[in-house]
């Protein structure tokens, strides 16, 4: 067994902390992500009729599955790493399906300003 360079060394002991503050990083994120869900799902409780919050209570929960799969698949390294970009992708869906649709549990109508998102405006 022929033994590493200083320099091989060095860059194994380099690519360990890069990986290790990345890690760090991303955990980071997501107790981030975590603080901001729980104060908006509060905010939106403490606002809003019983049965309409439920629908952004739905999407509160899949933001924060989607953090703890970036934490998952973060662990698992190699070739699994590209599905970081996916859900990066995942959480842009999400963001945009929770500002274009209106709420389906709400009874009331959608602004005005609504009917500019959609084919029926031109």
């Amino acid at each position: 067994m022929i033994a590493p360079t200083p320099a091989r060394r060095r860059q194994d002991c380099l690519a360990s902390a890069f990986r290790t503050a990345e890690t760090d990083g991303l955990k980071f994120a997501v107790m981030g992500r975590f603080v901001a869900l729980l104060i908006i799902a509060l905010w939106q409780a403490a606002i809003s009729r019983a049965p309409f919050y439920f629908y952004y209570d739905a999407l509160i929960v899949l933001f924060a599955v989607s953090g703890l799969m970036q934490v998952a698949v973060s662990r698992m390294g190699g070739r699994w790493r590209v599905l970081l970009f996916v859900f990066v992708l995942v959480d842009a869906a999400l963001m945009t399906v929770s500002l274009v649709f209106p709420n389906p549990l709400a009874d009331e109508a959608p602004s005005p300003a609504m009917f500019y998102h959609f084919p029926q405006f031109g």
